[in-house]
C-alpha cells in the first residue's frame, strides 16, 4: 500500500495518509459526477 510522507515545518515526518485519502476520494467523486456517473 502507498504511503505519503511529507515534512513538517520543523524537519519531522508527518504521516498523511489519511489526508492523501480523503483528497483522492473526493477527487474521485467530483470526476464522476462530471463524468454524470
Amino acid at each position: 500500500m502507498f504511503r505519503a510522507i511529507l515534512w513538517d515545518k520543523d524537519g519531522t515526518l508527518v504521516d498523511s495518509y489519511g489526508y492523501w485519502v480523503s483528497l483522492e476520494r473526493e477527487l474521485a467523486l467530483r470526476l464522476a459526477e462530471s463524468a454524470g456517473v
